[in-house]
């Protein structure tokens, strides 16, 4: 049985909880594709992590935007699962990541 999306969300998240990485849940009525957290790193620049089952990747509606907003300048990835995430985070906090 796979794992749902929200397993790796919610750990992520209480990573994020753990670490003092402030965080929340994008929700964009109306417009569907965005991704699903928003991290607040320092310097002021958000980053932007759309969660995935694992072994599945972004719809092409999500990767569409996903693209769009890279375009614009934000830092956004998608991973399938929480350890990966974990270390791209870290990597943007300036820690260094888990071996």
């Amino acid at each position: 049985m796979k794992r749902l999306e929200s397993y790796t969300e919610n750990k992520v998240v209480a990573w994020a909880r753990k670490n003092g990485v402030m965080q929340c849940k994008l929700s964009t009525p109306g417009q569907r594709g965005y991704p699903d957290r928003v991290f607040f790193v320092k310097g002021g620049r958000p980053v932007l992590w759309e969660a995935k089952r694992k072994g599945e990747k972004p719809r092409k509606l999500q990767a569409r935007t996903m693209y769009h907003l890279n375009l614009l300048g934000y830092d956004v990835f998608w991973t399938d699962n929480h350890e990966e995430a974990i270390s791209y985070l870290e990597a943007r906090l300036g820690r260094r990541p888990r071996a």
